[in-house]
């Protein structure tokens, strides 16, 4: 894997996060107007959900939510935010 999970993010360092996870069929592009919204108090995030825009699929055959969640809580780790908030779209 040599990008796991691409992501848009807009706002300040240090800000409390938010991160929008977009539905089947969908990348993170779909929060663009909610990010530009949260940029002036928070730091947006929205992850490519694996195999969408970018982001490398997860290596199983038949993913399940389990394996996507899995991704995702690597993803988050790997940015190190002590807090975050999580708004969702369908199965985001």
């Amino acid at each position: 894997m040599t990008e796991p999970i691409t992501c848009v993010r807009t706002g300040r360092p240090g800000a409390p996060a938010v991160v929008c996870l977009h539905g089947i069929g969908s990348n993170a592009d779909a929060f663009r107007d909610v990010l530009g919204l949260l940029a002036p108090t928070h730091q947006g995030i929205a992850p490519n959900t694996p195999g969408y825009n970018g982001s490398t699929p997860l290596a199983t055959t038949h993913p399940t939510v389990t394996d996507y969640a899995t991704a995702l809580v690597a993803f988050l780790d790997r940015l190190a935010l002590p807090t975050w908030h999580l708004v969702g779209s369908s199965l985001g």
